[in-house]
């Protein structure tokens, strides 16, 4: 997963990257909340809001405990 994060971080960035690495990450774990994350940041990246809000709400309900997954996902809706 930090590979996903260091691809999302490097300049320029490489969503496409993330998403690959984030794909397998859920194939071999569907339960991994922090892969639905990056997966959801990585599609905003390639402004792909729709696939960016299906993998947050999926991150939310498996950690409906952190409050900055609802807050990204409440931005990215009001964005799209």
């Amino acid at each position: 997963m930090n590979l996903a994060v260091i691809a999302l971080h490097q300049q320029p960035p490489q969503p496409e990257e993330a998403i690959r690495l984030c794909e397998r990450a859920v194939a071999l774990n569907k339960d991994f909340a922090k892969a639905y994350e990056m997966l959801a940041r990585a599609w905003y990246m390639k402004g792909n809001l729709p696939r960016a809000i299906e993998h947050l709400k999926r991150a939310v309900i498996l950690n409906p405990d952190n409050p900055g997954l609802r807050t990204l996902l409440q931005t990215i809706k009001e964005k799209g």
